[in-house]
């Protein structure tokens, strides 16, 4: 988790499009039709924050502390994530299309709707997470772990993994299996997806 120590208290009009802040704590602030295109946020925390939809393509977060983010809608595609936590939060659609993530932590989040097709993430922890749909299509995984999290539906067609582990991760339904080569997995894991395992290898299951 960042430390983060001397924070200048702001709200959502110290904000500008393309701009950097550094420093800043933005505590119940509404960012909802606020325009962050290629934001940075440098040492910032950001709790408390609801918000109807939140749009911050191309935005970057280094050092961000992200706590009880409530969003119907939070998108963030092509940005750059380093050294960020979030925790107790919960966000309808997150929108992390084609993104660089480097030391992530996310916690005690519900997420209903996940896209990272085409990202690239390497040192990520997700603990105590709830997720509805989660796509990694395309998307490239590195030293990736779940604790006691669970999933409705992956969607992992063309990703590409090494060191992730799945023991922790509850999953509903796996489409694009072949793209959980090199992940992990427990033998209950295994038999849990047999089905879906079976039938994308085009094997006729007849009870």
């Amino acid at each position: 988790m960042p430390e983060l120590h001397g924070l200048t208290p702001g709200d959502a009009g110290d904000l500008e499009p393309r701009e950097d802040v550094e420093g800043l704590s933005l505590h119940e602030v509404d960012l909802g039709g606020v325009d962050l295109e290629g934001v940075g946020l440098l040492g910032c925390e950001l709790v408390s924050v609801r918000s109807g939809e939140v749009a911050m393509p191309g935005s970057h977060m280094s050092e961000v502390r992200l706590e009880r983010i409530e969003a119907a809608a939070w998108s963030a595609p092509r940005c750059g994530i380093t050294a960020v936590s979030a925790a107790a939060s919960r966000v309808g659609a997150l929108d992390l299309h084609e993104c660089e993530i480097r030391d992530l932590t996310v916690e005690d989040c519900r997420l209903d709707w996940v896209s990272l097709r085409g990202a690239r993430m390497r040192d990520v922890i997700v603990r105590g997470c709830h997720l509805g749909e989660l796509d990694l299509g395309g998307a490239t995984l590195e030293r990736i772990a779940f604790e006691a999290c669970t999933v409705e539906t992956v969607r992992a067609g063309r990703a590409r993994m090494r060191d992730v582990d799945l023991r922790g991760l509850g999953i509903g339904r796996i489409h694009g299996a072949e793209g959980m080569r090199g992940a992990w997995v427990s033998g209950d894991q295994v038999l849990d997806m047999a089905r879906d395992l079976a039938t994308q290898m085009g094997i006729r299951i007849l009870d």
